[in-house]
């Protein structure tokens, strides 16, 4: 399926086709997925809703409190086509929004690197980030009227149904020409031109480029949409994504009473304290781990919580996967990214075994072999993060 993308992108002038409906598309999203992101987002044992979910009802935002109530009533339900949504929301329209939804589901995940296959590859290293977002309601418009969204997104909507959704597009020239800016604004207040509508049946994808103000609407019934993101990463952006990195390297230690107690001093100290750090870490070397995260994720910007199993669970034979395992070497040791996780490794042993697996592309894990903990801890992460499967389940 990842031939999908490449039929959707011109290479020789290095963009997608213009806004545009396909019939049939093919795509691995399942009614499953999406009740699965809402029950994992429904039994998290905090009492608000996590901030990546937002719903809105008659256009306005549900307080987190009562969206998390509205989410555990909807996963009641044992598949998303049994949900009674009139009975939830009171005949009200309704907008469910969820950013980052494959964070909530691994299955999304790696159906979507299937998916996207190598297409994300030519924009090199640097160059792409991928996100999902999962839409589902019933509405007139959507809650944040007619908007235009990052402007290095180019999204594309895979409708799931069981209703089918409308596009209204305007040109951003025509937008900044009568607004004089790109906010946000309600539909009936856009009437500088008649806007480009697309119908989104059941089980077709649309595309929307970067440079459209749009508005989206389900008013037929509900319509489940799970949308995927693709953003080329700016200049900015990606020293953005550096200096973040260098912030988990070198972690600031602000002194927490004092800086209640104080706040312009101790903000101020807090600052000189960052710079200082800063200038003991290359800044080109925290770029490399933030180029490594993404990379080795291929591009996407969910990340799931890595859970280690034990020895006893992993002991047997192993061999590399198709994972790609990216290694940065500093001054005080080495960092291996997998799948967007991160280990460090400052002990030798542990340096020289990576430097082997790595030569052979195959190990072992069991509890009597004889090897230095922290070298077996580095092959259970390996296998945590996909980079190795067993050799039995060739």
């Amino acid at each position: 399926m990842s031939t999908f993308f490449d039929r959707q992108f011109d290479g020789p002038t290095e963009h997608f086709a213009t806004p545009h409906v396909t019939l049939n598309a093919p795509h691995p999203y399942t009614d499953e997925m999406v009740i699965e992101c809402l029950r994992v987002i429904g039994s998290s044992p905090q009492s608000r809703i996590t901030r990546n979910c937002r719903i809105y009802v008659d256009g306005a935002l549900v307080c987190p409190f009562a969206s998390r109530d509205i989410v555990r009533r909807i996963v009641l339900s044992e598949s998303i086509r049994e949900i009674n949504w009139s009975e939830i929301f009171g005949g009200h329209d309704f907008l469910i929004f969820i950013n980052r939804a494959a964070l909530y589901v691994p299955k999304m995940l790696s159906a979507s690197k299937a998916f996207v296959g190598a297409f994300d590859r030519r924009f090199g290293r640097t160059g792409i980030s991928i996100e999902h977002h999962l839409i589902i309601g019933h509405y007139v418009e959507t809650s944040f009227g007619v908007h235009i969204d990052d402007p290095t997104d180019r999204i594309f909507h895979f409708n799931l149904g069981p209703h089918h959704k409308t596009m209204s597009l305007w040109p951003r020239h025509e937008f900044l020409t009568a607004y004089g800016g790109d906010a946000a604004r309600l539909r009936r207040t856009v009437d500088h031109a008649e806007p480009t509508t697309y119908v989104m049946p059941v089980g077709s994808a649309f595309f929307l480029p970067a440079d459209y103000h749009h508005v989206g609407s389900s008013q037929e019934g509900v319509s489940i949409v799970v949308a995927l993101a693709f953003s080329r990463q700016s200049e900015s952006l990606l020293l953005r994504e550096a200096l973040h990195e260098l912030r988990q390297l070198v972690p600031l230690q602000i002194p927490t009473a004092n800086y209640y107690r104080d706040f312009l001093a101790n903000a101020e100290v807090g600052e000189y304290e960052l710079i200082a750090r800063y200038d003991r870490v290359d800044l080109t070397l925290a770029h490399q781990h933030a180029v490594a995260r993404r990379f080795s994720n291929n591009s996407f910007d969910e990340i799931p919580e890595l859970k280690l199993p034990t020895i006893e669970t992993t002991t047997g034979n192993y061999i590399r996967s198709d994972t790609p395992i990216e290694v940065v070497k500093a001054d005080e040791g080495t960092y291996v990214y997998s799948n967007g996780h991160r280990a460090f490794l400052n002990s030798e042993k542990q340096i020289r075994d990576l430097n082997h697996l790595l030569a052979v592309n195959e190990f072992e894990i069991g509890q009597d072999l004889g090897f230095d903990v922290g070298v077996m801890a580095l092959r259970v992460w390996l296998v945590a993060t996909g980079a190795a499967r067993r050799r039995s389940d060739d």
